[in-house]
């Protein structure tokens, strides 16, 4: 969600640049920038906690990998910075960056920015040195192997042929997947019509109980009219359903 949040709320910084609504570092109501830096704040928090959760749920398996190091590494590096500038926009507000008379080209709001800046030229020195600890090199290295040319090496960083097998291996799988999900679902439409066709004709074959005694008692017509004189006409054998009830004592 944070992806999503920063994408949405420097839209909105720019817009609100452009109207004249925002301003970096400045607190005031007035400032669009307050109300992004909380919502910016809020995100932030929320991935860090998920973050924590899934190093705590993948600390085991992953043990070997070090994620420790690599977690804070980027993390301090995006998020620091960014509650840094905050941290450095209060102080301004409260007075402690005070704006001196003999400025000319400088104010309050050029101080603190400018003081992020140099600031953050110093922490990142310090977060590549982390960086090349944390992120080594050596558990990829085959020191077994041939060493290869500076030329071979320079070669090997512009050779994006791993990124172009990643992009069509996963378009493949995403194609199968499709094609496996519509033939499912053509089958699950299919068998539907059957069952629908299935049903239809298992109610048309069944006759109704009333469909059965009119064929009965035309049947037993038929036979009377063909019954030579003094002889008695055969017995109507329609059977009797046990939802319908039997002739009475009196009608017997």
């Amino acid at each position: 969600q944070y992806t999503l949040v920063r994408v949405l709320t420097t839209v909105t910084a720019l817009i609100c640049a452009v109207s004249g609504r925002y301003q970096d570092g400045k607190i005031s109501a007035n400032n669009a920038w307050v109300y992004l830096m909380v919502i910016n704040n809020v995100s932030q928090f929320w991935a860090m906690y998920c973050l924590i959760l899934f190093y705590h749920a993948a600390k085991e398996p992953l043990q070997g990998l070090k994620p420790l190091p690599k977690f804070l590494c980027v993390k301090l590096v995006v998020f620091f910075s960014f509650w840094q500038a905050v941290l450095i926009a209060v102080i301004g507000r409260i007075g402690w960056i005070p704006e001196d008379s003999t400025w000319t080209s400088y104010n309050e709001e050029t101080v603190e920015t400018s003081i992020q800046d140099f600031v953050i030229c110093i922490e990142m020195f310090l977060a590549a040195i982390a960086h090349h600890y944390s992120f080594s090199y050596a558990p990829f290295v085959d020191f077994a192997a041939d060493t290869p040319t500076c030329w071979q090496n320079i070669q090997h960083m512009w050779n994006v042929s791993d990124i172009s097998d990643d992009i069509v291996s996963h378009t493949r799988e995403i194609v199968q997947q499709r094609r496996m999900k519509t033939a499912g679902q053509k089958a699950a439409g299919r068998q539907e019509e059957n069952d629908e066709r299935t049903g239809l004709l298992q109610q048309g074959s069944a006759p109704s109980y009333e469909d059965q005694a009119e064929r009965t008692e035309a049947s037993s017509h038929l036979a009377a009219d063909h019954t030579p004189f003094g002889e008695a006409p055969p017995v109507n054998n329609l059977p009797i359903s046990s939802s319908q009830p039997g002739p009475s004592e009196s009608e017997a």
